[in-house]
């Protein structure tokens, strides 16, 4: 794809010459430091303008030391590192009630998840990318037959159980219905997700379509301003689009996305199409 941003082993996407330089910039500073560097053009060293688009071709990133001849290096920032201790090829799977050596399936279809999937329908009300679009009508979860066009999607991917153990997010979520031992209905079945993964904190009710392009990470939400980042081609007709849905509904009964939840999620598209080797000058392929 000609659109793709290659930073040594640092990827990013111009969104079809669509993206400013200065949202590209803030990206990389979101995962990286130091973050007091500006772009140059490859060929003759000009410094890129924040204030344009960035277009396709090639740069460099070129740190402020640098020009006082001191040596820089180059890490990701703490969460983004700890995202990117899971290779992409090798994503552990999970049921969430079971230990971490006994997951066994990418998605949990357990009870919990079912009931996970229906407190979203009853917060979100139908997809929220697509609702934001003003698609009202068609993206709303209106009849039992709809179940099958919207998916209840985790924000902090299953497979990630583990580190979210060892941050204790089980200790962050607060809807009501996901605490161990709570009845989730009318039969009285207690909960038994220990983990509280599939708390609706970590939820959000996404159209087929959306879902598969928020697990892929070709777009996320930004945590506290709850706008759209696209970091695909394929998704910049949304990038700028702001999520109002979840935080809407103003019953406690149904709390919204957790910020810290987004920002993990948010976090890790910006890194998920970056490379082990990442040199101190590197080269952006635009």
């Amino acid at each position: 794809m000609l659109d793709l941003v290659h930073a040594g082993g640092l990827v990013g996407t111009s969104l079809q010459e669509t993206r400013s330089v200065k949202e590209f910039l803030d990206l990389l500073k979101a995962i990286i430091v130091p973050d007091d560097f500006h772009l140059q053009t490859l060929q003759d060293r000009q410094v890129v303008d924040v204030e344009g688009t960035i277009r396709p071709g090639e740069y460099i990133v070129v740190w402020l030391a640098q020009k006082y001849r001191c040596s820089t290096m180059l890490t990701f920032r703490k969460e983004a590192a700890l995202l990117r201790g899971t290779p992409s090829g090798k994503k552990r799977k999970l049921s969430t009630t079971d230990s971490p050596e006994g997951g066994r399936c990418r998605r949990d279809d357990s009870k919990e998840s079912a009931g996970f999937k229906s407190r979203l329908i009853a917060r979100d009300k139908g997809c929220v990318v697509c609702m934001a679009q003003n698609q009202d009508y068609d993206s709303m979860y209106l009849y039992e037959v709809d179940s099958e066009m919207f998916i209840g999607a985790h924000i902090f991917a299953l497979q990630y159980y583990d580190l979210w153990d060892r941050r204790e997010y089980s200790q962050i979520v607060v809807d009501p219905y996901s605490a161990a031992g709570v009845s989730t209905s009318s039969t009285n079945r207690q909960n038994t997700d220990t983990r509280r993964m599939n708390s609706i904190d970590n939820g959000l009710l996404l159209c087929v379509k959306h879902h598969i392009q928020f697990e892929a990470h070709l777009f996320s939400i930004h945590p506290d301003t709850h706008i759209v980042t696209s970091f695909h081609p394929r998704t910049r007709y949304i990038n700028g689009l702001t999520i109002t849905q979840p935080w809407s509904n103003g019953n406690t009964r149904y709390p919204p996305p957790h910020s810290t939840l987004l920002k993990d999620h948010f976090t890790s598209s910006i890194a998920d199409g970056y490379e082990d080797e990442i040199r101190e000058q590197s080269t952006i392929a635009v």
